[in-house]
């Protein structure tokens, strides 16, 4: 069933309800009405009586007649205590109007009952107690038919259901066009969905327009998760390609030397030359590995569930010092102005940040070199933000890498001695990314490299 079906049916049920309900409360407000106004006249004309009787007329039979008060239309009766019937109007019948109980509750308080007559006749009837002269407490009775009422209440209620109908229907076809109108934009968007699924690198967007309903904000919300999951999509492609290019070269490398070292003849010599090419290559492949699988993490993490209020002094120092143990041919100096830094972020992934920063800059430095690491206020701007800087006293970038610097697998001199995999500054520029920052990259007048990161003030309070 479809959901503008639905919606119709549950507002068509709603309606039936809400008609129903109208429709009888209108009935019996008229029918209590029409009651009202009946007991009112019968009242009148009970009091006439009592009136009559209590002047003198007593009990004698014809009083009742003689008394002008009972014209065809109207019945009346006088009852004595005993329950006996002393005078009846033509049409009235010879018994009591009243059921004996009802005579008991009339000698209590006035009565007025709804009776139907053994002719069939819908008769309103009303009853009081009087004190008669010369003769005990008595009853008065009068009645009146209900047919004309009745009629009109029936008609009423044909006219209401004709009308609610009626009402029901013109209501159904309006709420049809409305749901529809409604849900028409929700089905464009199906139709622009379904044409995405199939091509998932379509640049077509669910269609939203101008409105400014919870349609729209469905529509654009589907479209960022859209943008999302195909920046997904492609981030995936691009990693899968690097990786079977990237690992296509050391692979076929270590093969061929596998193969050289085991072939007959070789002698001890080779054999080892072979082993140690194999080994570097193998090498080479781990740091390949580790780099992309560093690479991906760093791609697909924003907010992990690591962040908290670290010290970027302390996360940089603590980097220098597992750098310091590794490196024993480069010193590396560690200075701190005017810290402590504290943020919020990702402790694990800045110590990532800044030991990649330190390894790019040790493996650019010569033998005895030095790698200096900066953590500072940012004197730009009055120091809105934290600079983390390394700097090398190394060759230096080539004006040309500067603007591929952070590209995946960019190598500015792409030897089969280069031990590096291209992927340094790529991670370093994704964890930065992760926490608002801006990479910096650039040589020093006096020759080396220069790598900072500037972290917003507002994540650096």
């Amino acid at each position: 069933m479809s959901l503008r079906l639905k919606v119709i049916l549950i507002f068509t049920l709603g309606m039936l309800i809400v008609v129903s309900v109208v429709g009888l409360w209108l009935v019996n407000s008229l029918s209590h009405s029409v009651d009202v106004a009946m007991d009112t006249s019968l009242r009148a004309r009970a009091d006439a009586l009592v009136q009559q009787y209590g002047a003198g007329t007593g009990f004698q039979d014809g009083a009742l007649r003689a008394s002008g008060l009972s014209p065809v239309d109207t019945l009346a009766q006088v009852v004595d205590g005993s329950g006996r019937l002393v005078e009846t109007s033509e049409g009235a019948g010879t018994d009591p109007l009243l059921t004996p109980t009802q005579l008991t509750q009339a000698r209590t308080a006035p009565l007025s009952v709804n009776i139907t007559l053994p002719s069939g006749e819908p008769v309103r009837v009303f009853a009081m107690s009087m004190e008669a002269s010369g003769g005990p407490s008595a009853l008065v009775i009068t009645g009146t038919s209900r047919r004309a009422t009745l009629a009109t209440l029936h008609d009423m209620v044909l006219q209401l259901v004709a009308g609610g109908a009626a009402l029901m229907v013109l209501a159904t076809v309006v709420e049809w066009m409305a749901v529809g109108a409604t849900l028409k934009p929700i089905e464009r968007m199906r139709r622009t969905a379904e044409r995405i699924s199939g091509d998932p690198d379509s640049a077509a967007r669910l269609p939203v327009g101008r409105r400014h309903d919870e349609v729209a904000r469905l529509g654009h919300t589907f479209n960022d998760l859209i943008e999302r999951m195909q920046h997904s999509l492609s981030q995936q492609r691009r990693f899968v390609a690097d990786a079977s290019h990237e690992l296509r070269t050391p692979l076929t490398m270590l093969r061929a030397e596998l193969e050289l070292g085991a072939r007959a003849g070789r002698r001890p010599e080779e054999l080892q030359q072979s082993l140690r090419s194999a080994h570097a290559d193998t090498e080479r492949l781990v740091r390949l590995v580790n780099g992309l699988l560093a690479q991906a993490t760093a791609d697909t993490a924003a907010t992990g569930p690591d962040r908290g209020l670290v010290d970027l002094a302390a996360t940089a120092a603590e980097a220098v010092d597992l750098m310091d143990r590794a490196h024993n041919d480069v010193a590396i100096a560690l200075q701190v102005t005017d810290g402590p830094f504290p943020m919020v972020g990702s402790h694990d992934r800045l110590v990532q940040l800044a030991i990649n920063l330190i390894d790019n800059a040790v493996k650019a430095s010569p033998v005895g070199g030095r790698v200096d690491v900066l953590v500072q206020p940012d004197d730009r701007d009055d120091g809105a933000g934290v600079l983390l800087c390394v700097s090398d006293r190394g060759a230096g970038f080539e004006e040309g890498f500067l603007p591929h610097a952070t590209e995946r697998f960019a190598r500015e001199h792409p030897t089969e001695v280069d031990t590096g995999a291209g992927l340094g500054l790529a991670i370093v520029e994704s964890i930065a990314r992760e926490h608002a920052a801006t990479l910096q990259i650039g040589n020093r007048a006096d020759g080396g490299a220069r790598v900072c990161v500037r972290f917003p003030i507002a994540l650096a309070q």
